[in-house]
């Protein structure tokens, strides 16, 4: 996979790929942005192989041609290193606990109120 130098020690690997097998993956609509098609994912590296950052934002179909003008690529779930898929299965895990600890650390009167809803 292409990666960009961004800083002296640091590079990034930036790319597409389509939200639905991740969302089954993950199970969890929360972490994952299922509600999109695809996903912009970007994995900060230093020279050590040490990864400092990850990030996945959902794109629309709309924006799809933009990334491929920046020269993203959009690689299908099964064309991605095991490594790379490992990262981002870590990734959304701590997502779902950074988010988690942080409603747990609202006071009671700023935390929303959840509702059951049946469909």
């Amino acid at each position: 996979m292409p990666s960009e130098v961004v800083s002296p020690g640091t590079r990034m690997l930036r790319f597409l790929t389509p939200t639905e097998e991740w969302a089954r993956r993950i199970g969890n609509p929360v972490s994952v942005p299922a509600q999109w098609p695809f996903m912009l994912a970007e994995i900060f590296v230093a020279e050590d192989d040490v990864i400092w950052m990850t990030s996945a934002v959902g794109v629309p179909k709309s924006c799809v041609k933009a990334f491929f003008a920046q020269g993203i690529y959009l690689y299908q779930f099964d064309e991605l290193p095991e490594s790379i898929v490992e990262v981002l299965d870590r990734h959304f895990v701590q997502v779902e606990e950074d988010l988690r600890r942080t409603l747990d650390s609202l006071l009671p009167t700023f935390k929303p109120k959840l509702i059951l809803v049946k469909k």
